[in-house]
């Protein structure tokens, strides 16, 4: 397997992480503790921080409202201030199987199961 280097800003979270749960023997129990830690559970497990953000402020409003955000309000709530930043991350979370939309539709993004 080859492995890409790790950046210094990932490794320096990672040791802080092992040290903050390093007296869990157990190994799932560890693993499962940092994505706890890093807010990454099952459902947005290898997504960026602000994907995961985008993600679950999406599916929250949806919940609340029973309708989906407008970029602007998925901005606003996330506190993004670029509706394009937005766009660009819903096109990633749509890429990677996150969300569905129709286009040239407002309110159109759905969570998809796996979500």
């Amino acid at each position: 397997m080859n492995a890409s280097p790790i950046p210094a800003e990932i490794a320096e979270r990672a040791e802080i992480l092992v040290d903050q749960f390093r007296h869990i023997e157990d190994d799932c129990e560890f693993v499962a503790r940092i994505l706890m830690a890093l807010g990454q559970g099952e459902d947005v497990a290898g997504l960026t921080k602000q994907q995961a953000v985008v993600l679950t402020f999406t599916r929250s409003f949806i919940a609340d409202s029973g309708f989906s955000p407008t970029y602007d309000e998925i901005a606003e709530g996330v506190g993004l201030s670029a509706k394009s930043r937005v766009c660009a991350i819903v096109d990633q979370l749509q890429e990677r199987g996150f969300v569905r939309r129709l286009p040239g539709r407002a309110r159109s993004i759905t969570i998809v199961g796996r979500a």
